[in-house]
């Protein structure tokens, strides 16, 4: 039989064969912007939504802007990842590799380095190279920041610890977010977690949604690396969908309730499930 390749490594391979279109296998050239010459290597953005289901889209949800994406481009309806977990998912996507052959069978700290990482084969091609919003590669604690992989301007939200100043992992986005509301837990609202499985409003000004970080700042980035006038690959990570489900309460008021109820059994298989927690608390850890 055929294996089916995962979708993160099928859209990676994607990528790589836009790049790679060259004549006689030969990689494509940058052009040359000062003389007028057009590049025949494309700007390319790389947009990803961390556990956004595949039907989560209209009409089950009003997401006008995917669904014009999805009109204009390509759907893959057959596809699924190979580690359907965080880090795995994301190794395959650094990486162009499958589970067995990067390492990572499930959730787990990333390998220090791969021989070949995307932002580095990008770089090689000449694009300029930028990361924005989840990357969860590992935290360095020598340099206390997240790792970025040889990314050229990376910006990161992991989403991880408590999100406050002096603890660990406390990234790029906790930082800002402390300037914007001093002393304040970007993670009060709801008493949410990160990993947690309930969902309640957002408690601060729209603005200031990890989402909404994550979108300006790539706006900000886009205009940044046009100017310079050479062709980039960027990579925009939004955390959200993954929990805390703290949306703002504009969108969730206008988020229809599910048509169908939740799927059950009645095998009883999932009763572990019920109540486990090592925080005492009906919650995502068991």
């Amino acid at each position: 039989r055929r294996r089916r390749i995962g979708s993160s490594l099928m859209l990676l391979l994607l990528v790589l064969l836009a790049l790679l279109g060259g004549s006689e296998g030969r990689a494509p050239r940058a052009g040359n912007w000062s003389s007028g010459e057009p590049p025949s290597i494309p700007n390319i953005l790389f947009l990803i939504a961390d556990q956004h289901r595949f039907d989560a889209v209209s009409p089950l949800a009003d997401t006008p802007n995917l669904d014009r994406l999805a009109h204009d481009g390509a759907k893959f309806t057959a596809h699924y990842s190979s580690t359907p977990t965080c880090t795995p998912a994301r190794s395959a996507i650094l990486t162009g590799r499958s589970p067995w052959n990067h390492g990572m069978l499930g959730y787990g700290e990333m390998a220090p380095r791969y021989g070949e990482e995307l932002p580095g084969k990008m770089a090689e091609l000449g694009l300029q190279t930028a990361a924005i919003g989840k990357n969860h590669y590992g935290w360095s604690d020598e340099e206390t920041r997240p790792v970025e992989r040889g990314f050229g301007f990376a910006q990161v939200y992991d989403g991880l610890g408590s999100s406050m100043p002096g603890a660990k992992y406390y990234d790029d986005y906790d930082q800002w977010f402390q300037l914007k509301e001093p002393g304040k837990d970007p993670l009060q609202t709801g008493g949410l977690d990160w990993n947690t499985w309930r969902g309640a409003p957002y408690e601060f000004a729209e603005e200031l949604h990890p989402t909404a970080w994550t979108g300006h700042l790539a706006r900000e980035q886009i205009r940044k690396l046009v100017a310079v006038q050479q062709p980039f690959f960027m990579k925009v990570s939004f955390h959200r969908p993954h929990s805390p489900y703290d949306p703002p309460e504009r969108l969730l008021n206008v988020t229809p309730c599910p048509v169908k109820p939740p799927a059950t059994t009645d095998s009883g298989w999932d009763m572990h499930f019920k109540n486990c927690s090592s925080r005492g608390t009906a919650d995502a850890w068991c």
